[in-house]
């Protein structure tokens, strides 16, 4: 990615301000979730594809005392579509996002359970009256496995598309007063064909989306109309 000089000073801006942020008041806590449970939001049956039961296998998320405090609920599922093909989607949210704790993004997680990660490309998906969605593709692989990737993140109203621009979000929310609630959205397949296999993952989740009721769109993708994602 790369940033021009106005992204640039924008970043020294929001990070010199960091400091300030903190004792800012009053505070606020916004949650897009609130007393949602992740399991009734996103639904069972999305277009042809259905939920089943695989083993439980969704490297890499760490389970350790960080990302307990990190993540309030995750919620893994597989399905599995009418041509016998299988998604694993994680759904992972923090109740409160700061410098210190926020979202594991992919891209930063998966290399350091060693896994190489191939180009980046994205993609916009829309639906009509809500944010537009940059999907983010890439592959990730080891020795023993291969996985093609797509997710996105969510902080508050934004959706960042890169580690800068999820921090630059906390942090303005922050100088507003506000601790906002964060959302990491993945989803993969095994495909060899690294084609076909992005093309699974953005069908799925252009179903999902699809299928997901608008009450509940906001939790996904933010509630600012026709406000897009960061670069």
């Amino acid at each position: 990615m790369r940033l021009d000089r106005r992204d640039m000073l924008h970043g020294a801006f929001y990070l010199a301000a960091a400091a300030t942020a903190e004792i800012l008041v009053p505070r606020r806590a916004e949650s897009k979730l609130g007393t949602q449970q992740l399991e009734r939001v996103i639904p069972l049956v999305c277009g042809n594809w259905r939920a089943h039961s695989e083993p439980e296998d969704t490297a890499p998320e760490r389970d350790d005392s960080l990302a307990h405090t990190i993540y309030d609920q995750v919620l893994v599922r597989h399905y599995r579509d009418a041509a016998e093909n299988v998604i694993t989607l994680l759904c992972a949210h923090g109740p409160r996002q700061t410098d210190t704790l926020q979202l594991h993004r992919p891209d930063e997680c998966y290399p350091a359970f060693g896994f190489q990660l191939g180009p980046m490309s994205r993609e916009t998906i829309t639906r009509a009256g809500m944010n537009p969605l940059r999907l983010i593709h890439v592959a990730a692989t080891t020795a023993q496995r291969h996985e093609q990737i797509a997710y996105w993140t969510r902080i508050g109203d934004e959706l960042p598309t890169s580690a800068v621009t999820q921090r630059l979000a906390i942090i303005r929310a922050a100088i507003a007063g506000t601790h906002v609630d964060g959302l990491l959205m993945r989803v993969s397949n095994a495909l060899p064909d690294a084609i076909a296999a992005r093309a699974l993952n953005s069908g799925f989740v252009r179903a999902l989306l699809a299928a997901i009721p608008a009450q509940y769109l906001p939790i996904l993708l933010g509630s600012r109309v026709g406000r897009g994602p960061n670069a």
